[in-house]
């Protein structure tokens, strides 16, 4: 048995995944249906700067094929697409990949495979390998995280990404919970992904990709759907509170939407480079 002393001393006699699963029952949340969004999710975020910002840190050859886990509509797989040879879009939301080959056919992009399937399922046998892994905000819902890092590595040839949320992300979250007389869920922090790749083997980088575009509203009345969305849905009295609260913070910006000066996105991008390569 290790003894607590030896178990502060040593991360990596710690067992990570235990923490990770610890913060992740915590949360006891029902899976939102992505497919009821797919259509309104690209304009919710047409003026945010994520997808820019982490594809000026990938490492990607014309020749690269690619896979995009949690791929959504496409924010990523199309302006990738063009600039490897292939590829492939998993996610679990069927509208979500019907919004993906909608945009590649009006881009004239034929590199693009699609296909429906829950990230937890993902293995080396069923999706094939792949030059290059991209997990992009779509780390946070899985449990066995130890197993999926694992078979992450397995499909890459030469490199992995992923981005989970950094301590920014949801602090505006916690302030709407609060003020509703919510509880308030954690994600389980990044810290445990770093830790774990470092337990199984693995030499990770990490580093914060700071969004500097606000998440911009048409009306009040698309705030309100989309935060009681994010949360999970709200009763009539909640949603009279956040309201009032909206009313007293939004601004108008240039871009004529109203805009939350105080909620912000911070997303920490981990990488590693397939050893041998």
């Amino acid at each position: 048995m290790i003894k607590l002393e030896e178990k502060i001393s040593d991360p990596k006699k710690l067992d990570w995944e235990y923490f990770w699963r610890k913060e992740h029952r915590k949360r006891d949340e029902k899976e939102k249906d992505w497919d009821k969004i797919a259509i309104k999710f690209g304009k919710w975020i047409e003026n945010d700067d994520y997808a820019e910002k982490l594809i000026n840190k990938l490492i990607i050859e014309k020749s690269d094929t690619i896979l995009d886990l949690g791929c959504g509509e496409g924010t990523i797989s199309i302006p990738l697409a063009k600039k490897s040879s292939k590829l492939t879009a998993i996610d679990l939301s069927e509208r979500m990949l019907e919004q993906i080959i909608e945009k590649a056919n009006k881009e004239g992009l034929n590199n693009i495979n699609t296909k429906k399937m829950d990230l937890r399922d993902i293995n080396l046998n069923n999706v094939g390998p792949h030059d290059v892994v991209i997990a992009s905000r779509s780390v946070n819902s899985i449990f066995s995280i130890k197993d999926f890092l694992k078979n992450l590595n397995e499909i890459a040839n030469k490199y992995v990404y992923l981005t989970i949320f950094g301590a920014e992300n949801k602090k505006y979250e916690k302030v709407v919970a609060e003020l509703l007389n919510k509880d308030y869920k954690t994600y389980p922090h990044y810290s445990y992904i770093f830790n774990l790749l470092v337990n199984i083997g693995i030499s990770p980088n990490a580093e914060n990709l700071y969004c500097e575009s606000s998440i911009e509203y048409e009306n009040m009345e698309d705030a309100l759907k989309r935060i009681a969305w994010r949360l999970g849905g709200l009763n009539f009295e909640e949603n009279k509170i956040l309201k009032k609260h909206l009313e007293e913070i939004l601004v108008l910006n240039q871009r004529g939407k109203l805009e939350n000066p105080f909620e912000k996105a911070e997303w920490v991008l981990i990488w590693w480079k397939k050893e041998g390569n």
